[in-house]
């Protein structure tokens, strides 16, 4: 910035903030994008080989950094903007010691802006390698990205398919109907249990039968009976957690964005936690209600003493092994 006339000295502030406003909008779409790889990841429902988990790991890893670079590079671009800000301030007020700002204004920004273009070029060498990789498709109102090294799909995370049908009739009679049926039948449920089953290929989520009771009083037009209930909202696919390390990734993430409300950082640090303690079954992390739960259990796991963990009952269910 040179100080020629008012006129020129106010035209050239405007100027630079426009190419302040403009950067930090790049900056701030980039960001967009990496949420949203990381969102769609998270989400993704898909199986993963395991041959594929050292290159999630760096995937995951490559999408944190960046994500790291461009909140530093953001700060930087409001950092020059409130300095701009001061500099014409101290303009209006025909302040003695413009001359010294605008000098340190324009060194900083020319150290500081070398940095944010090498910090831009990494982020952007991150999502050019993801798009290489990826192909778009489009079906029934959705879109899907598919990597074609790893056979890694992001689609939206689909329900767990079931038989059941919901009823037609959802009167406040056959509600109570259906509630007080099942009273009668409750050694058939077990509660507070994460059950993990090879032989039914689910887990199912642990539930207290009084949650039941009010979930299908409640919602009687969504659920007709206490086992759809437990199918659609307590019911797993165990494929879900085929690739342990990558599992163990998403569900960590996934508790501390849903039941913690965590910041994407938070979500992403836990994850990246728990993708190397193989002695966590990932099915262990969704059964927790919050993160106290699972540090419970990560705890009466390294003291190797699971067995006093009380929040909730584990049971692993295998077939019969033929004789």
């Amino acid at each position: 910035m040179i100080i020629n006339d008012s006129e020129k000295f106010e035209n050239s502030i405007e100027t630079e903030r426009k190419i302040l406003d403009y950067n930090l909008k790049s900056q701030e779409n980039l960001k967009n994008i990496i949420l949203n790889y990381m969102k769609n990841f998270s989400d993704s429902s898909s199986n993963i080989n395991l041959s594929s988990a050292d290159q999630i790991t760096i995937f995951i890893e490559n999408l944190k950094n960046s994500l790291s670079l461009c909140n530093n590079n953001i700060i930087q671009f409001e950092n020059f903007q409130n300095n701009l800000n001061n500099i014409d301030s101290l303009f209006k007020n025909n302040d003695k010691d413009l001359d010294n700002k605008i000098n340190d204004f324009n060194e900083k920004y020319n150290i500081s802006n070398q940095l944010v273009l090498e910090n831009t070029i990494k982020i952007e060498d991150c999502l050019n390698d993801i798009s290489k990789k990826s192909e778009l498709k489009f079906s029934t109102g959705t879109m899907q990205i598919q990597n074609d090294t790893s056979k890694i799909t992001f689609p939206e995370e689909n329900s767990v398919v079931n038989n059941l049908k919901i009823s037609e009739n959802t009167d406040n009679n056959t509600s109570s109907q259906i509630f007080s049926e099942f009273n009668y039948n409750t050694n058939t449920y077990k509660e507070n249990t994460l059950v993990v089953s090879e032989t039914s290929q689910n887990v199912t989520l642990p539930y207290n039968l009084s949650d039941l009771n009010e979930i299908l009083k409640n919602e009687p037009k969504k659920y007709s009976s206490i086992d759809e209930v437990i199918t659609k909202k307590y019911t797993l696919p165990l494929k879900n957690f085929k690739n342990p390390s990558v599992s163990r990734f998403k569900q960590g993430f996934k508790l501390m964005r849903e039941k913690e409300h965590s910041s994407f950082k938070q979500a992403f640090d836990l994850g990246m936690e728990l993708v190397f303690d193989s002695n966590l079954h990932p099915a262990i992390i969704p059964a927790c209600k919050n993160l106290e739960d699972l540090d419970k259990y990560l705890y009466c796991l390294e003291k190797k003493q699971t067995d006093k963990f009380d929040c909730f009952n584990i049971v692993f269910e295998c077939p019969p092994s033929a004789k």
